[in-house]
């Protein structure tokens, strides 16, 4: 990212999608290279299914990366808005996770995070049919 900025300084907004597991260590680095937003990819808000999806522990780290990054953006906007800055995007799957959708809309209560909910795309390969 740093590359980027520098090659490019007339960039306005520098973001990335990730899944969030190592964010925390490298989230210094990346907001000094000029990073302007987080998507951060969670599907559940629950070990045991977490694990299920990403064959790897890693939900608290997550949580965690969010905390951070909101904390860092916070810091580094001094109270102006964060509108758009951090982002959770949760893939919506009937049956495994679209009774937590509730739960999601709460991480948006006590912290300036946006959810988006994204439809599972219809692939016959993902079991859609």
């Amino acid at each position: 990212l740093n590359s980027i900025s520098t090659k490019h300084p007339h960039l306005t907004s520098l973001g990335i999608t990730t899944n969030g597991l190592t964010l925390s260590k490298q989230l210094p680095d990346l907001l000094s290279s000029g990073l302007t937003h987080v998507n951060i990819s969670l599907d559940t808000l629950h070990s045991d299914k977490f694990v299920h999806i990403t064959r790897r522990n890693g939900l608290e780290r997550v949580l965690k990366a969010i905390d951070d990054t909101v904390d860092a953006y916070q810091q580094q906007l001094g109270g102006r808005s964060m509108q758009g800055k951090v982002k959770v995007n949760c893939v919506v799957m009937k049956g495994f996770n679209d009774n937590e959708l509730y739960d999601f809309v709460n991480l948006t209560k006590n912290k300036p995070v946006d959810v988006r909910f994204i439809e599972w795309m219809p692939f016959a390969q993902n079991g859609w049919n």
